[in-house]
Formats: C-alpha cells, structure tokens, sequence
C-alpha cells in the first residue's frame, strides 16, 4: 500500500486532469442562455446575471484545482529542470483564474473600451498574466523533458501548446469588435487546459509506475525512495 504522502501527492496531480472541465461547463451554460451567441461572446460574460453564479464557480473551482494540481507537481517533482518554475506558472494560471472569479467582467466584454467598473479593470488586466502563464508553463516543462532520452514527442507537444496560444490569443482579441473571438477564446482554452491534462497524465502515469518523476534524472520522490510521488 502506498503511504499517506504518496497518495496525496497523486491527488494533487489528479486535480490539473480534472482542470479541462472548465470547457464543457462554459459550453453548456453558453448554450443555455437564449441571449448568449458563443462565437462571438467571451467566455467571462457568462458570469453576468442571475445565472452568472455558475460561470463564477466554474472560474474558481478551476483555479482552485490548478493551484492543488500546482502542489502536487512540486511534490512529484522537486528537483531538475523547472522545478521551480512549472509549478510556480501552474499556480500563477490557477490564480488567476480565481481572480477572473472574484473580480467579473464589465457588460462590454473583456478588454473592450468602456470598461469603468474596478472589477471590470482588474478581470481584463488579469488576461494578460494568465495567457503568459498559459504560454510558459508548457514550455518550462519542454525544457524539463528534453533532458530525458525518450521524450521527444513530449517535448514538442510541449512546444506546440505553448507556441500556439500566443498567436490563438493575439487573434481573438484583434476580433473582440466583430470577430469570433468567443470562438477563438474557446480553442485557446481548450489547447491550454487540456495540456494541463496531459501534464497530469504524465506525472500521474510515472508516479503508478515508481519510475523517477519526468525531468529528475533518476532523483528521488517525496517518499525518499526512486519514485515519481
């Protein structure tokens, strides 16, 4: 039997698998607003109104796991490239989506002119760390793998995801006027939070294994032994 700590850790890494969920919950409530039109629509406007409780929570909780899946990759891994890094931009998106929770969007939409509201202000300020981080996190964690022979495809994975949301971004919020920048919105989501997933997976996949977290060079795990968690 696994110890406490082993099984802990694996929680933690469990809760970034759970993270894509974010995407199903904002589709289905976008669907569910008769005045809503999802492509052309952010996300955020979901938590105005008397239904926008459930985007609010769905901001939150996703943040939330995130900042647990944060944890638990420290723990997975505490030593070798990025160590400090992956988990500090993991917890930086998961904070800033709570942040996105606390603080909601003006009427206008995120980043649109006319935002006065100190809420509005700081829910289309906080875009712009959280892409940031949505970006850096999957390359810190190509530049953790690429020191380990047998991570190639990994590694461009890694690349891929973190090379695309920069352009998906600076693509939808050209459109915010007229564009389907709700759509683009989505997609950037999807590609981001599904890495997070993936991540997950990985982590989660050595830690079953007993193998030595990605990235340690055969270090030790938490338990003190050549394990992942």
């Amino acid at each position: 039997m696994a110890p406490p700590a082993d099984r802990f850790t694996r929680a933690l890494l469990a809760c970034g698998a759970a993270a894509p969920l974010f995407v199903p919950v904002l589709l289905t409530e976008g669907a569910y607003r008769p005045d809503y039109d999802p492509l052309h629509r952010f996300g955020s406007e979901l938590a105005l109104g008397e239904r926008g409780w459930i985007q609010t929570a769905n901001f939150i909780a996703t943040g939330l796991l995130l900042l647990a899946f944060s944890l638990g990759v420290r723990r997975a891994a505490p030593t070798g490239r990025s160590s400090l890094a992956l988990p500090a931009l993991t917890a930086l998106t998961g904070a800033c989506l709570v942040v996105a929770g606390v603080f909601p969007t003006d009427p206008a939409g995120v980043g649109a002119a006319g935002a006065t509201t100190p809420a509005g202000t700081v829910h289309a300020v906080n875009v712009l760390p959280f892409h940031a981080a949505l970006t850096a996190a999957p390359l810190a964690m190509a530049w953790r793998l690429a020191a380990e022979p047998g991570r190639r495809a990994w590694v461009a994975y890694c690349c891929a995801t973190g090379a695309l949301v920069p352009p998906l971004f600076a693509a939808f919020m050209a459109s915010a006027e007229h564009g389907f920048h709700g759509l683009g919105q989505r997609v950037v989501l999807t590609v981001g939070l599904t890495w997070f997933a993936a991540a997950a997976w990985l982590l989660l996949r050595s830690a079953a294994r007993k193998d030595p977290a990605p990235g340690t060079g055969g270090g030790k795990g938490v338990d003190g032994g050549r394990t992942a968690c």
